[in-house]
């Protein structure tokens, strides 16, 4: 599919997926590959059975029991989904990826109050986080011994940087503080003031401790002073001096100055400070990396291309065993050549040795399937799957994927791999300061995040925080009730809370509206924009409308019978669709200028027991020609942006006259907005040639 500028943060590749059923194997997934891009949303629209959610299901991990993996990969993080163990998979779902499911009251657990559903993802996500960061953290005590002296390795890691992290949980201490300061000031009964100044010492040193900027600087001398207090109160001298309450309010009163004039230091002052002292080392240490990586990488390129020459020049001369066999020393020159800080996963490395190991246990497996399909065939006298009897053809694979393609994919990604090398060796040192900045960032963002810890005060706050940010009303009331007793609208806000909770990277809203009315639709729809655009979301959104998606989704892949069937940019859908089915789509939606008939889609989607031989949608295509029926068509690229898998778009297909409904839609949106116009490569059955025609 079209490459993006944007950070790409997930990619699905040649995904086929199966399930077994009593009457046979449910073809799913027919080979999709699609890919996430950081702070975009991703719309798959299709009809019900089109694959979507399945598709959804296997990101997250939870397809049923019966799912047969046929091919393709997910990758994530430098790590491929797929192959991922359950125990791996906790520690990712829910915190790294979230979903929004259908029907909230069955995401929901109908006998525990939401407000606990709520905390307890928070915590989840916490216990997660210190995982991670200690996980990084070994990897950057490594760099760190490697590159530095023993001494400035030791005093960077002992180091207390002062993070965000760190920020929170002194705003947390300080605002307790602040309660108790209160309490003193308003205190009438001196019987009561020695146990609330008792409580103020150990909220100072409370506060004392976790400020690591200022440590005890003014803490000790103003916690003296209470701790005297205190002594006095207990000697009980006098027990009834009305002095005490004076002396405990001027106490309170030097004591707010001192956290006031504490407080107003910024976060970015307090980190400065320690980054002008420990930035040289990490900027010692990041150079000393890059260069130690070109070199590494040097290796690592020159037994990539002697690999190729002896193992993947043809097809003939392959030796599987051989060709394993010297994959490894391969794999642990391309391991070490990843960035010794790598902060910042390069997928290309660190996938390489899981995708060819894949593609060798894919191709020994291929012969077999090609050898057992063979058998079938000469047992029922057929040509082709397609001439086996249903009750034969129902439990056999759509597709066996030939050992010559598996051999190719092998070349492919060695190909990948190399001319990946040759750019990231044509770096040199000017690269360094944005590396170091990067480590630093890094380094001290875990330093934070070991100690990620949230107290159940901190959790019901945040909770209540979050749920008035997806507009639940009066949070405080409903933080105690059970889903029962929120309406749909509201159990679905609170299914988006929960998911946001973990703060994702990745969110996946499969039909969140289905269940809902048009007006709540249209709020939980605006809801959903307006925290991609707060939190930088990257966002699956799976839908049956397209109306749904047309002010939200960046790109929008059109899937059919398990099979995404045309995939562009918000702007080449709405504005320029290609294939049949996308127009068929784009009828049946009504809008306030609709006056003509819609137009309903003929037929049903195929039994994917049996797919069809050739385009899944021929037979309800009023537009299908005589190669739909017999070969299923490639993609024939638009623009670089835009791909439809459709015959008409072949240079000898006939040119035909696209729904009128559709023409008229889109020719009077371009006319209100002219700059949405795409620019396509190939203008064969496009609108817009149409359009300008007319």
């Amino acid at each position: 599919m079209a490459e993006n500028k944007n950070e790409k943060i997930l990619d699905v590749k040649n995904l086929r997926i199966s399930f077994k059923t009593n009457g046979g194997t449910v073809k799913a997934v027919r080979d999709i590959s699609f890919s996430l891009y950081k702070g975009r949303v991703l719309a798959i629209v299709g009809e019900s059975g089109s694959g979507k959610s399945v598709t959804s299901k296997a990101i997250l991990g939870i397809l049923a029991n019966n799912k047969i993996i046929e091919d393709g990969q997910i990758i994530f993080e430098g790590k491929d989904l797929l192959k991922l163990n359950e125990e791996d998979f906790t520690k990712l779902r829910g915190v790294k990826i979230s979903m929004i499911f259908q029907d909230p009251l069955s995401a929901l657990n109908p006998i525990i109050r939401v407000g606990k559903q709520l905390t307890e993802a928070m915590k989840l996500k916490a216990k997660a986080t210190r995982h991670y960061a200690k996980k990084r953290l070994k990897q950057f005590e490594k760099g760190f011994y490697t590159y530095l002296d023993k001494q400035n390795a030791k005093e960077l890691m002992e180091a207390d940087f002062f993070t965000e992290v760190d920020e929170n949980n002194l705003k947390i201490a300080i605002s307790k503080l602040q309660n108790n300061i209160a309490k003193i000031k308003e205190a009438s009964d001196i019987s009561k003031l020695s146990n609330l100044l008792s409580t103020n010492s150990k909220l100072l040193g409370a506060v004392s401790k976790v400020d690591k900027y200022h440590k005890e600087d003014g803490y000790k001398e103003i916690n003296d002073k209470v701790l005297s207090l205190i002594n006095q109160l207990k000697a009980k001298a006098d027990a009834n001096n009305p002095s005490y309450l004076v002396d405990a309010h001027n106490l309170m009163e030097e004591e707010e100055k001192l956290i006031a004039n504490y407080s107003s230091v910024s976060l970015e002052t307090k980190q400065e400070a320690l980054k002008e002292k420990f930035y040289s080392d990490i900027s010692k240490a990041s150079l000393l990396a890059f260069n130690s990586q070109q070199e590494k990488l040097a290796l690592a390129l020159e037994a990539a291309k002697a690999y190729n020459e002896e193992y993947l020049k043809d097809l003939s001369a392959f030796n599987l065993m051989q060709a394993k066999k010297a994959l490894r020393p391969l794999s642990k020159l391309v391991k070490a050549s990843l960035y010794a800080f790598n902060y910042d996963t390069d997928n290309v490395l660190a996938v390489f040795p899981i995708t060819m190991k894949d593609c060798f246990a894919s191709f020994n497996n291929a012969k077999k399937l090609v050898r057992d399909s063979q058998k079938v065939l000469e047992k029922y006298q057929a040509k082709t799957i397609y001439d086996l009897p249903p009750q034969v053809r129902a439990k056999e694979r759509e597709v066996i994927v030939q050992p010559e393609e598996y051999f190719k994919k092998m070349q492919d990604t060695l190909n990948e791999l190399i001319l990946h090398i040759e750019e990231l060796l044509k770096r040199n040192e000017t690269v360094v300061p944005y590396l170091a900045e990067g480590v630093y960032n890094a380094f001290v963002s875990d330093k934070g995040e070991r100690r990620y810890t949230i107290s159940n005060e901190e959790a019901k706050r945040r909770a209540l925080s979050l749920m008035e940010e997806v507009g639940i009303p009066e949070p405080e009331r409903r933080f105690y009730q059970y889903p029962f007793e929120f309406s749909g609208g509201m159990r679905q806000r609170m299914v988006i809370a929960i998911a946001l909770s973990s703060n994702p990277e990745v969110l996946i809203c499969d039909e969140p509206t289905t269940a809902l009315d048009v007006t709540i639709q249209a709020q939980i729809l605006e809801l959903i924009n307006q925290l991609k655009v707060e939190r930088n979301l990257s966002i699956i959104f799976i839908t049956h409308d397209l109306g749904v998606v047309a002010n939200m989704a960046d790109d929008i892949a059109v899937m059919y019978a398990g099979k995404i069937v045309e995939y562009g940019t918000v702007y080449d859908i709405f504005y320029d669709p290609r294939h049949p089915y996308t127009w068929a789509l784009l009828g049946s939606m009504p809008d306030l200028k609709t006056k003509e008939k819609l137009n309903a889609i003929p037929g049903t989607p195929p039994n994917m027991l049996l797919p069809p031989k050739g385009d899944a949608f021929a037979v309800r295509n009023k537009y299908a020609i005589e190669m739909d029926y017999e070969e299923q068509p490639p993609y024939f690229a638009v623009s670089d942006t835009h791909f439809a898998a459709t015959w008409l778009l072949h240079p000898l297909a006939p040119d035909v006259e696209v729904p009128s409904i559709v023409r008229r839609r889109i020719q009077e949106s371009l006319e209100e907005n002219p700059s949405n116009i795409p620019h396509p490569n190939s203008y064969k059955n496009s609108i817009l040639k149409e359009i300008e025609r007319r």
